[in-house]
């Protein structure tokens, strides 16, 4: 179980770079500072279904609905890198070990 989340943390910390990177370049390339939200991200992937998720917890879950727009709207590196780290961590090598 730890070598299964110590490869999840490599992941999460590879992916946060390579988001980090991203946007990086679209922002040289851009000329304004640009970063990818999970949203954004998420809707690469799928046009509609941030759009629907918003709607369906506007109606179904209206004390939450801010909380997960707000969640949402996070950048993509700024969770994926420190979540991987925490992992890291907490499951990394022990040196007593």
């Amino acid at each position: 179980m730890s070598l299964a989340l110590r490869l999840v943390a490599l992941l999460l910390v590879t992916l946060a770079l390579v988001l980090l990177g991203a946007d990086l370049v679209t922002t040289l390339e851009t000329g304004r500072f640009t970063t990818r939200s999970i949203a954004t991200l998420w809707s690469s992937f799928d046009h509609t279904e941030p759009a629907a998720l918003y709607v369906w917890s506007d109606r179904h879950l209206p004390a939450f609905a801010g909380w997960l727009r707000l969640s949402l709207s996070l950048w993509g590196w700024a969770v994926a890198g420190p979540l991987g780290c925490l992992l890291l961590l907490i499951f990394g090598r022990r040196s007593g070990a």
